[in-house]
């Protein structure tokens, strides 16, 4: 009990001074030129990330729509830093309990890394993971066994049957198939 209050002290603390480092780091590029965006839509999603972290996902989904609006606006919609966005987006979407507007998001995500990175690419499989696990909320358990043995599949073919990644993903196929019955 007191340890785990001692860590969580620690973290928020932690979370804060991160947030002040980020707040005064976008403060200093406040007019943008294009490497600026860059570097204002990187410091937006840190923001999302660290309020995510905190729980405070109110200001985290405030954080990654105005990356979004600026990613999209330097890449277009469909490049992959948008997709790292829109993923930062989901997070704090499931964390609200908006899991429809999450899905969306996170389909969007799985678009975009499968177009630009191809259907095998490990990030397509962090993609496949995420929705498994949003559909595991949704007790979709079809849908999440259907997403994990995709991922599980581009995980056994870019890192190998023993890699910590692949052995995740297992046990997440596992959880899904004993969750919906099938023992």
């Amino acid at each position: 009990g007191h340890r785990v209050a001692e860590r969580e002290e620690r973290v928020a603390g932690e979370g804060r001074r991160a947030e002040e480092e980020l707040r005064a780091a976008q403060a200093l590029h406040a007019p943008l030129s294009d490497d600026q965006g860059i570097l204002a839509a990187t410091i937006h999603d840190a923001l999302s990330n660290v309020a995510s972290d905190r729980g405070d996902y109110d200001l985290a989904l405030v954080e990654s729509r105005r990356a979004r609006e600026l990613r999209e606006a330097l890449f277009g919609p469909d490049h992959p830093e948008v997709a790292t966005t829109r993923n930062n987006l989901a997070r704090a979407l499931i964390g609200l309990g908006a899991l429809d507007e999450a899905e969306v998001e996170l389909r969007g995500v799985l678009a975009i890394r499968e177009a630009a990175l191809g259907s095998a690419h490990p990030m397509v499989g962090n993609s496949l993971t995420n929705l498994a696990n949003l559909a595991d909320l949704r007790h979709d358990f079809a849908a999440s066994v259907a997403a994990n043995r995709r991922a599980l599949a581009i995980a056994e073919a870019t890192y190998g049957p023993d890699h910590p990644n692949t052995a995740t993903i297992h046990n997440n196929l596992g959880r899904a198939l004993m969750r919906g019955g099938d023992l």
